[in-house]
């Protein structure tokens, strides 16, 4: 035998290598698993999938949601901490894996991300992080964003434009914004009443009391000296969340150039309406002659073209030159945006000096300013009976300048509009309340009652919208409503977590709930695969045919705890899932509650090594076994073999006191493999 003698593990096995080794829980995980975004106040289930290394014999987990969400429906016995946002679930005394799940709920004002934390305590003394999903999102519906818009490179000295789009969430009723700039540098041309704070370099707008989407623009001043890349930032305040401003947030000098070509633009335009474009040239003072051609966006009109340039219709550019000095000039046209034009607008040129060719720096894109001209926000539950009436409020904000201005608000197929506010009607062949036109800018609360039809059910949305001086609108705000489903009855179930033996029964209760007004109601169960029901109480019976308890049906509303005894199979493994459903009256229901055992894992020898050399040619192990169950001890010279492969050895010894001993006297190998189970 020689000195590399091993006895390999496993599952109540034990491995030698000529020493005890310490067993751990380092192979227990806990994964979990969460949806990728939410919906403020709507609840949605967590799991965490625990897998346990055999060797442990207790552990605990606990998760952490994030704070001021609930939980609710914790499996497995698990409870929520509110103090500490926290759920737990354990001891349990076993290595069995489970799923631990629960639903949380973020609270209706939650905007932004979130991130969730936990932890598995195995064997007392084994920390194990909570690994996969953490952190979730809002919907993007309910998101802020703010972004920047500005060149990639500027000229040590010469200002250039910035923008920040912001888009508030649909939820936002009130917003700031605050734009940092690097140090030294200024502001100017401030858009929406900004102010620039030359102390902190902080440009701040804001609070706007509103969900307009504003292009929040000023003129950004660098240093004269200004020779590196330098970055801006800034947040913006969304009822409370503070969102930062992404986009282009870097900008690097233009340096040792044979000359510069610096456009200017507006921030922002009115689709439609002319605006002028600048291009500052300043040659080096050993250029003899240069040139210049700047390309407007696809579709854009051009006209008044500066110092003698031309436009090239097919290429759609502007052309300068060439001018044979050296002096600054500044070159300018006019271009007229098409009035479909949106979003952002990028122009793009160079200039040419001597043989050099360099981009055209400054301000390179352009945003379509919106045109406000009113809003109407809607307000109303959420959610909603069949047959009850509720009110929906419209609330109209025109601009200042709106003359005149009508609403138009669509209600669901077959509901019935009342008590109309302002003198609106209802058209019910369109579905549709309308009010208007008001021949003034007045701010209105547009209100009126909507009742659902009695057969009513799950989502219904309303659609509006409002024309101010001929400009249409969408009604924004609450724009649906879902059914609240009437309580029908309910059966939860109740089983052990754990089963053992075959042919040791457990208690399965279902406790029925039926509505008030129930006539008539039965429940059946499914039991798992092979599995046997006794012991059936309530006048139910039992079909072994398919598996399932059956009881009733009973004609009254009346609450019943209805059980049987479940007995498994002698081959029994793994979990056992029950399944089974309810009719009250005509409605359906799934039985809920605890709907599935596994076994409990069968006790195994305790056994330890205390011994292991080579005598007298023989290799000798003692060990102790203090349970009295017997055990088998195997051997092999290779110890990837599956168990079936090992060579049985004979009893081992008995010495007295649970002292065991075996000798092997086959030492003519390399290396010997041991296992006792």
């Amino acid at each position: 035998m020689s000195p590399n003698t091993q006895l390999r593990p496993g599952y109540g096995v034990l491995l030698l290598l000529l020493a005890l080794v310490h067993s751990t829980a380092s192979a227990s995980t806990v994964v979990r698993s969460l949806p990728a975004t939410f919906t403020p106040g709507a609840p949605f289930s967590v799991t965490n999938t625990v897998s346990a290394d055999p060797d442990v014999m207790v552990y605990a987990i606990q998760d952490t949601v994030p704070t001021g969400w609930t939980a609710a429906n914790v499996s497995d016995d698990g409870t929520f901490i509110a103090a500490t946002s926290t759920v737990e679930w354990g001891p349990f005394f076993d290595s069995l894996p489970r799923a631990l799940s629960y639903q949380v709920t973020p609270p209706l004002e939650a905007t932004a991300g979130a991130a969730f934390s936990g932890s598995g305590v195995f064997n007392l003394s084994e920390e194990v992080v909570i690994t996969g999903q953490n952190s979730i999102v809002p919907l993007p519906a309910s998101l802020s964003a703010i972004v920047c818009t500005m060149p990639a490179t500027f000229v040590p000295g010469v200002p250039f434009g910035v923008t920040n789009s912001v888009t508030p969430g649909s939820s936002i009723d009130a917003y700031a914004v605050e734009d940092l700039l690097p140090p030294g540098w200024a502001a100017t041309g401030i858009s929406d009443e900004g102010a620039f704070d030359p102390a902190t370099g902080a440009i701040r707008w804001g609070p706007f009391f509103d969900n307009r989407s504003r292009a929040l623009a000023y003129t950004a001043n660098p240093t004269a000296n200004a020779t590196t890349t330098v970055a801006f930032s800034g947040t913006g305040d969304f009822g409370g969340t503070d969102i930062p401003i992404t986009g282009q947030r870097h900008i690097s000098p233009v340096i040792s150039a044979p000359g510069t070509a610096v456009r200017s633009l507006p921030s922002g335009f009115s689709a439609g309406q002319w605006f002028v474009v600048t291009c500052l040239v300043t040659p080096a003072s050993n250029v003899t002659v240069f040139a210049l051609q700047d390309q407007p966006p696809p579709g854009w009109t051009v006209t008044s073209i500066s110092a003698h340039g031309t436009f090239d219709a097919k290429n759609q550019l502007v052309e300068w030159g060439p001018f044979f000095t050296n002096g600054v000039l500044t070159l300018s046209y006019t271009v007229l945006p098409p009035v479909d034009s949106t979003g952002t607008n990028a122009f793009s040129g160079s200039a040419t000096f001597n043989n050099a060719t360099v981009a055209i720096a400054g301000q390179s894109l352009v945003v379509v300013i919106p045109v406000f001209y009113g809003t109407v926000a809607s307000s109303f539950s959420s959610n909603y009976l069949a047959g009850v009436a509720f009110t929906v409020t419209n609330l109209a904000s025109p601009a200042n300048k709106i003359g005149v201005y009508a609403v138009e608000d669509t209600i669901p197929s077959g509901w019935i509009a009342s008590n109309i506010s302002d003198g609106g009607t209802f058209d019910a062949a369109t579905g549709t309340v309308l009010w208007g036109p008001f021949f003034d800018g007045l701010q209105r609360s547009l209100t009126y009652q909507v009742t659902p039809p009695t057969s009513a059910a799950g989502t219904a949305n309303f659609n509006g919208q409002a024309s101010f001086d001929g400009h249409t609108v969408l009604i924004s705000g609450q724009r649906q409503s879902t059914a609240i489903a009437p309580f029908r009855g309910s059966v939860v179930c109740t089983l052990p977590v754990s089963y053992s033996a075959a042919g040791v029964g457990i208690l399965v209760t279902e406790l029925a709930t039926p509505a008030t007004d129930t006539s008539a109601y039965a429940v059946q169960d499914t039991l798992p695969a092979g599995w046997t029901a006794t012991n059936v109480d309530n006048g139910g019976n039992y079909d072994a045919s398919d598996d399932t308890v059956y009881w009733g049906p009973f004609f009254d509303h009346a609450n019943r705890s209805l059980s049987y005894t479940a007995v498994p199979p002698s081959l029994a493994a793994g979990v056992a899932w029950f399944a089974g459903t309810a009719a009250f009256d005509t409605n359906f229901v799934t039985i809920a509650g605890q709907r599935q055992s596994v076994p409990i894992s069968p006790p195994r020898p305790k056994v330890v090594w205390i011994h292991a050399a080579l005598t007298n040619g023989q290799f000798q192990l003692d060990f102790t076994n203090l349970t009295g169950q017997g055990v088998t001890l195997y051997a092999t010279t290779n110890q990837a073999l599956p168990l079936s492969q090992w060579q049985t050895l004979d009893v081992p010894q008995a010495l007295g006191s649970g002292l065991y001993r075996f000798l092997d006297s086959t030492t003519n190998h390399l290396q010997r493999f041991f296992q006792v189970r």
